[in-house]
């Protein structure tokens, strides 16, 4: 929203391939927390209800996963913002 009104201009965030890191890093990092927050969602309802709910190891290892994952793109997002800043 900002962007024709900044110094840069809007030419430069158009065709910035640094802020698209950016961007598509942030995005990561969203997606990849889903399934995680679902996992957790199952697994109130079902103590919610009085069921038993138990993570199996693969699904354990599966969430560890995603949750790796996110740590690794969300390492990404300050360096490319650092990057985009012209440090």
């Amino acid at each position: 929203m900002h962007a024709p009104i900044v110094q840069k201009g809007w030419d430069y965030y158009q065709t910035s391939t640094r802020l698209r890191i950016k961007m598509a890093a942030l995005a990561a990092v969203t997606l990849l927390g889903l399934p995680p927050a679902f996992a957790d969602l199952r697994s109130l309802r079902a103590t919610e209800n009085n069921n038993y709910f138990h993570a199996n190891h693969r699904m354990i290892k599966r969430l560890r996963g995603y949750l790796k994952a996110k740590l690794a793109f969300l390492a990404i997002a300050p360096i490319a913002a650092f990057m985009a800043r012209g440090y």
